[in-house]
Parts: C-alpha cells; sequence; structure tokens
C-alpha cells in the first residue's frame, strides 16, 4: 500500500522535475498512468493484507488443534505475485517512455 502512495507521489515528482530541468510540461496522460498504478498498487496492498489475517487466524486455529491439517493453496499467492510484477513492468515501461521524452 506504500508503495502505492509513493507511485502516486513520484507521478508529481516527475512533473515538477521535467518543467524545472527541461522547461517542457508533464504529457497530461501521464497523470492517468501514475493514478491508475497507485490505485492499484493499493488495492492489491489490501488484498495481501486481508489474505494475511485470514491464513494467521487458519494457522491459529491449526496449531492449536491436535489434528494434522494439509497445506494451503498457492493459487492466490502466485496470482497476487503476477499481479504486482505485470504492473511493474507497466510501470517500467512508462517511466522509461517518459524518460525518453525529454
Amino acid at each position: 500500500m506504500a508503495f502505492g502512495f509513493l507511485v502516486e507521489k513520484f507521478d508529481l515528482f516527475l512533473e515538477i522535475t521535467s518543467q524545472t530541468l527541461t522547461g517542457h510540461t508533464y504529457a497530461p496522460g501521464g497523470h492517468l498512468v501514475g493514478e491508475i498504478a497507485g490505485f492499484v498498487l493499493i488495492l492489491l496492498g489490501g488484498a495481501m493484507m486481508l489474505l494475511a489475517i485470514v491464513r494467521f487466524r487458519q494457522a491459529a486455529k491449526a496449531i492449536d488443534d491436535a489434528r494434522e491439517h494439509p497445506g494451503t493453496g498457492t493459487r492466490i499467492d502466485v496470482a497476487l505475485i503476477s499481479l504486482l510484477v505485470m504492473l511493474g513492468a507497466v510501470l517500467s515501461i512508462y517511466v522509461f517512455y517518459t524518460a525518453s521524452r525529454f
């Protein structure tokens, strides 16, 4: 979630530095990419927190139980990691594209 807020502020940083260093204004479409990426990262952070709470409660119950319990699946973990990797790739392309325009 904190990284989502950082992306939002980094977008503002790009706007200020582009005006200061090059005299060019920042592309108005760039704000949308930064806002969407920041929002998605904040949502993914919230989803990971909820998943962590559910898993913690399950693990606490399993530890107290005398029976043996099978391990949990990893589909949700892989899906969240895949989303984070794809979002990181999109942000990298966005930063390189923005930097190459100056």
